[in-house]
């Protein structure tokens, strides 16, 4: 039934790009079923007819940078990952999108400097923790536990709640990946501390202090964390 479903959306689509051969988006959403329905190749000629039409079409040039990327095709990934950031060089989806892209052909130095570049130039709190996780993440991903920390350090004294919370609970595991456990545990401890003071979130980073807390065997303190816990989430 469902293929069925989509092999109807397909001719839909392909009925739309003959009646109206410069509709972009009918065009993107063609390139996309022909690619998920196993049709790579009509996907990539589809969407290749998408910047044709319009070369500044961010998401476009976005997906034929991953198509490449899985293709093996580096050098195209390369030029479409950098010319989406071109594009949209304010979004944090571009930085993550190059930044992954290189991780995909093990280019790890030039995935986190595009990381930190993101950083630098988008704005907002959700997008600066977005790229700072990835950044984190590759660091750690690498066993760089010393340079996911000096990552984290510029953005510590944040006085943003959000701030606070989240980059002392990446902080957090960068200890628990090297098993120090305590040192973890005093970084949530400062989270729930930093987002109590500021009003931000902190009943889950409470719960992170629990289970932490149970693993070094303070199992009063474990049990304290979790009760308050749960009387909050009632």
């Amino acid at each position: 039934r469902f293929a069925r479903e989509w092999d109807d959306y397909v001719e839909l689509l392909e009925e739309m790009v003959l009646a109206y051969p410069d509709e972009k988006e009918a065009r993107y959403y063609l390139g996309l079923m022909y690619r998920a329905r196993g049709r790579p190749d009509a996907g990539r000629r589809m969407m290749e007819s998408v910047l044709t039409l319009d070369p500044s079409y961010s998401a476009g040039v976005n997906l034929l940078a991953y198509w490449a990327a899985d293709d093996g095709d580096e050098a195209k990934a390369d030029s479409l990952s950098s010319r989406y950031i071109e594009l949209e060089p304010n979004i944090a989806n571009s930085y993550d999108s190059r930044g992954e892209i290189l991780q995909m052909f093990w280019r790890r130095e030039d995935a986190l400097a595009t990381y930190r570049e993101g950083l630098d130039r988008v704005s907002g709190t959700e997008s600066m923790l977005w790229l700072l996780n990835l950044l984190v993440n590759a660091d750690l991903g690498a066993d760089d536990l010393e340079g996911a920390r000096a990552d984290l350090q510029p953005f510590l004294g944040s006085n943003d709640p959000d701030v606070a919370r989240w980059t002392r609970q990446m902080l957090a595991n960068t200890y628990a990946a090297e098993g120090r456990y305590l040192d973890a545990l005093d970084a949530l401890r400062s989270a729930v501390v930093r987002a109590r003071e500021r009003g931000g979130d902190w009943v889950w980073v409470q719960a992170e202090v629990a289970f932490f807390s149970d693993m070094v065997g303070d199992y009063a303190a474990a049990e304290d964390a979790f009760g308050e816990v749960l009387r909050l989430e009632r």
